[in-house]
């Protein structure tokens, strides 16, 4: 066979043999997640902005009834609009006789919401996406580098034994050590495509698990 033809049917053989050590289940799963994944990312920007939101309405809702105050000092005003409360200073809460007194209760009372919510919505998700994404994506990662080893020894198998099948087709016999080659090599992508199939199968149960129940988290 001439060597070019050769070198063309190594190619294609190793191409074929490398497609099928794609684990069809785990891509479809690893798409799926890819989608989960922006879904959580978007959810947690916009319970961000939703926090920071709050956090600027409450402010300045606030600033508007210490301005009111303010400007109305020595005014007729000046008994609705209320005094501007002191920096440190705790609401009445018995305290609705005026514009800046019913504010400055209904700010200390919205400031502890808005806490709350950072503490037990906006954290949590933010840790929700930090485990469940980080987990799932190291694992990605390191199936990655198992398939890799598995693509390694599959291709050097199949070069060595299309090497000794030459050797054979002129009808000169296999050396011993070219023979040890192959068997040792036979046995490394064994253990590789064993760790592979291993650690996809429970990789998949992962995906699984995160993509079609993560909502229970919610």
């Amino acid at each position: 066979m001439p060597k070019a033809r050769l070198k063309l049917l190594v190619k294609e053989t190793l191409r074929r043999k490398n497609e099928s050590t794609q684990n069809e289940e785990l891509f479809r799963l690893s798409l799926q997640f890819e989608g989960l994944k922006t879904r959580i990312h978007g959810l947690v920007g916009s319970l961000t902005e939703e926090h920071r939101c709050m956090v600027a309405m409450n402010k300045s809702r606030m600033n508007v009834a210490v301005h009111m105050a303010r400007l109305s000092e020595n005014s007729p005003m000046s008994k609705c609009a209320g005094t501007a409360p002191m920096k440190d200073e705790e609401p009445d809460i018995t305290d609705l006789s005026s514009y800046a007194s019913i504010h400055f209760n209904m700010y200390k009372r919205i400031e502890m919401y808005v806490d709350r919510f950072g503490k037990f919505v906006l954290e949590y998700a933010v840790e929700w996406e930090k485990v469940v994404v980080g987990r799932v994506s190291t694992s990605l990662k390191k199936a990655k580098l198992f398939r890799r080893e598995l693509d390694h020894y599959q291709l050097k198998v199949e070069t060595i034994r299309l090497d000794t099948n030459k050797i054979m087709a002129k009808g000169k016999m296999v050396k011993p050590d070219q023979a040890e080659k192959l068997k040792r090599n036979e046995d490394k992508l064994y253990q590789a495509r064993e760790h592979y199939q291993e650690f996809t199968s429970d990789l998949c149960l992962l995906i699984e698990e995160v993509t079609e129940r993560s909502w229970k988290d919610l």
